[in-house]
């Protein structure tokens, strides 16, 4: 669904990013940002939501938006590519740097939701269902992600808690995050990521829940309502 996907929108036209917000706001995306440069999209590059990132191509008459792309490569974000005019030149450089998508206007709203879609599709059938090797006191073990009920972080460490065995990691939370799908994953703590389909309860009042009899904290400020947006409930 629309609604968990966090984008980045990149445009030094503010007029321009706003209606652009607005109108995927419409249809259930959310928007964690505008930058006005890719210098400014940097302070977003880690942010634990985020998952794609729509920018223009031509920043005050510069191909940035191809710098964009490189930039993003060790996070991995998928990158659309918008720009007001194209040519076979400008495509042969855009393609060189393999954006998820590029669009020219005029294009309407259903193609730029096909190409985020898209974009998630192509992402997490190629980063998020293999399995990978993580470092634990020397040794690189194998994790399959739908192995993972949730992550700790504690300091510079984080626990990842799987049904039959713990590993202690030396990775921060955002490195853990980046290889954790977005669509099974969910942050409910700063120093707690929990998996969907794990959740056995949840309680409003004490604003925590429950995974394999682990109680987990439920931040009220920041993660309880995008939690609760994620989760089905019948009343």
């Amino acid at each position: 669904m629309p609604s968990s996907r966090f984008i980045l929108i990149i445009n030094d036209n503010i007029a321009q990013a706003n209606i652009l917000k607005d109108a995927l706001s419409a249809i259930g995306y959310n928007i964690i940002g505008i930058a006005a440069s890719v210098d400014e999209a940097d302070q977003y590059k880690h942010h634990l939501q985020l998952n794609l990132v729509i920018s223009e191509l031509f920043f005050q008459e510069k191909e940035d938006g191809l710098r964009l792309v490189e930039n993003m490569r060790d996070v991995p974000l998928p990158v659309i590519l918008l720009a007001d005019t194209a040519n076979n030149e400008v495509f042969g450089r855009v393609a060189s740097v393999q954006p998820s998508a590029f669009l020219v206007r005029p294009y309407n709203l259903f193609s730029l939701r096909s190409a985020i879609e898209f974009s998630r599709i192509t992402l997490e059938s190629t980063e998020y269902n293999n399995p990978v090797f993580v470092k634990s006191n020397n040794l690189l073990i194998q994790v399959k992600p739908e192995d993972i009920m949730f992550v700790h972080a504690e300091g510079n460490y984080c626990h990842m808690v799987m049904r039959h065995r713990k590993l202690l990691l030396k990775m921060s939370m955002n490195q853990v995050q980046a290889m954790l799908n977005p669509e099974d994953f969910i942050q409910v703590h700063r120093n707690y990521i929990v998996r969907l389909t794990e959740i056995e309860s949840i309680s409003l009042t004490n604003n925590e829940l429950m995974i394999n009899g682990e109680i987990i904290p439920i931040s009220k400020m920041k993660f309880r309502d995008d939690l609760l947006r994620r989760v089905k409930m019948v009343k």
